[in-house]
């Protein structure tokens, strides 16, 4: 999937500074410990790691290719996994 098709598919995801972000609230930190944990985990698989701040309920999530200076596929890849992991746990 493109960027421009994610951005449209998942409303939550904006573009800061040329990074892919999202902002994440859970309803206590035990949610959150657990999608910290599904993040760590994630990076690991993809060798791709995102930059993460997170308090108490609330996270933020930015993808950038550091190597490449821009948005890649892996950024997507990334996001968009981080997208199922959300609607499997939450949505349903």
């Amino acid at each position: 999937m493109n960027l421009t098709n994610f951005l449209n598919k998942n409303k939550s995801w904006y573009l800061h500074d040329n990074t892919l972000n999202v902002d994440l609230s859970f309803a206590n930190f035990i949610e959150l410990s657990e999608f910290i944990t599904f993040l760590n985990e994630l990076s690991i698989d993809e060798d791709h790691h995102p930059e993460v701040l997170y308090g108490y309920t609330n996270c933020k999530v930015t993808y950038f290719t550091h190597d490449l200076d821009k948005i890649t596929e892996r950024d997507i890849k990334c996001a968009e996994s981080i997208e199922k992991y959300l609607n499997q746990k939450f949505k349903n």
